[in-house]
């Protein structure tokens, strides 16, 4: 563990051992939707045809007011792994994606977000990377901060239809340790979740993945990048249709809830970088 996390007893959220045994030993796959006509349709159809039997997708739309249900609902008659949760109100990123959770039966749980492509095997490849001590497993993406971008493996020029099969020749069965799990695209075993509780609820959107990261770590549990998966992330597409002032709002909300729950924890608040590798500013 590191020299920050050292004096910090592991964080504990109050939704710990919610989630109860799985009744599956395949995956589920939780998608929180909102305002996502323009992508969610190219996210399902590339998720369905890459799940396995047992595995299962779970989308939760937070009261999108274009066609996003209507998209879903394509779906639904083309297979029984598909299930649409249709709340009344947004609920939020982290509500949302607890909703899934929730409902879900897998042994392993990704949240992916609905602007995302997934290729073949992506599930396989995360799954084997969990060993006792890992407690979630991201993707490289073409969208991503920090060592999950694509940037950092592939030279620049390449085709996105070419970067699953760079990735697949040059890293097969490689990772790498990162402080932070970007949340477009993240694994983490049910049991983990049990342990140390689902997402904080406090965090209305944004920062829910540092908040994840941070908690997870502080269980002495590493943070792994299966670099030889690709995840295509198109990036704040939901999250651009929402007005500027309200989205503002919703970051400074959420950053302050999670500066609040840091301070709980730190006589002095760590740096960014020292919690998440992240530059200051």
């Amino acid at each position: 563990m590191s020299q920050i996390l050292s004096g910090i007893a592991p964080v504990v959220d109050p939704t710990a051992g919610e989630l109860g045994p799985a009744r599956s030993a395949g995956t589920s796959i939780v998608i929180v939707t909102y305002n996502s006509e323009s992508t969610i349709a190219n996210c399902l159809h590339s998720v369905l045809l890459s799940i396995e039997e047992g595995d299962e997708v779970i989308v939760v739309d937070n009261a999108s007011i274009d066609g996003t249900r209507r998209e879903i609902q394509q779906f639904l008659p083309l297979t029984s792994r598909l299930r649409l949760i249709e709340s009344k109100a947004n609920l939020g990123f982290s509500t949302g994606c607890n909703t899934g959770l929730r409902a879900s039966q897998g042994t392993y749980l990704v949240l992916l977000n609905p602007d995302t492509i997934v290729y073949p095997r992506w599930l396989e490849k995360l799954r084997r990377v969990f060993a006792e001590d890992v407690g979630a497993v991201g993707p490289v993406s073409d969208n991503a901060a920090l060592h999950q971008g694509i940037g950092c493996y592939v030279e620049p020029g390449r085709r996105l239809q070419e970067l699953q099969d760079v990735l697949t020749e040059g890293y097969a069965g490689q990772v790498g340790e990162t402080k932070l799990l970007v949340g477009f695209c993240l694994m983490v075993k049910r049991d983990i979740l049990n342990r140390v509780g689902l997402l904080d609820e406090d965090l209305f959107v944004g920062n829910d993945d540092l908040e994840l990261s941070w908690r997870l770590r502080t269980h002495g549990l590493r943070l792994l990048i299966a670099l030889d998966v690709f995840v295509h992330h198109t990036n704040h597409v939901s999250f651009t249709s929402v007005e500027p002032d309200v989205r503002r709002r919703y970051i400074e909300e959420s950053w302050a809830a999670l500066t609040r729950k840091l301070r709980r924890h730190y006589p002095v608040l760590p740096s960014n970088s020292e919690l998440w590798g992240l530059e200051e500013g």
